[in-house]
């Protein structure tokens, strides 16, 4: 009966888990000192009806750009009833090329419905040293 209830629970867990998780995978141009494009993988979480937490990970094809990880928080300002969202969000973002840099970042994250599928589009401003606009857009699962 014990190991019954355990079960029970942890399927139980394992749905609620699963309702506020979702993931990404798509592509990533950078623009700054230099260009380069790269592919992102991301999680997120949503933390309630208004707020999501999200971690993305960024691999560049150009050497002295080098791995990303970014992390951020989104507000859901738009959400209509077909899926169509847009949502402002802010994070830090941390690179590295040989040394590891902390940066901050601020942009929208747009999930786009169509034909049953949920694109999305990240435009983001990096504020650093080396100031950089990236724009990431991919599936979204």
């Amino acid at each position: 009966m014990k190991n019954l209830l355990a079960i029970l629970l942890l399927l139980g867990c394992c749905q609620f888990s699963t309702a506020q998780l979702s993931a990404g995978a798509g592509l990533s141009i950078i623009t700054g000192n230099s260009t380069a494009f790269g592919l992102q993988g991301r999680v997120m979480y949503a933390a309630n009806d208004d707020f999501t937490l999200g971690v993305g990970y960024n691999y560049y094809f150009e050497k002295t750009i080098g791995n990303i990880i970014d992390i951020d928080i989104q507000y859901s300002l738009v959400e209509t009833d077909g899926g169509f969202t847009i949502s402002p969000m802010a994070g830090i973002r941390v690179s590295t090329k040989g040394e590891v840099d902390t940066d901050l970042h601020l942009g929208l994250y747009t999930v786009i419905p169509i034909s049953g599928y949920h694109f999305y589009l990240e435009p983001k401003f990096v504020i650093s040293q080396n100031d950089a606009f990236v724009v990431s857009t991919g599936f979204r699962f």
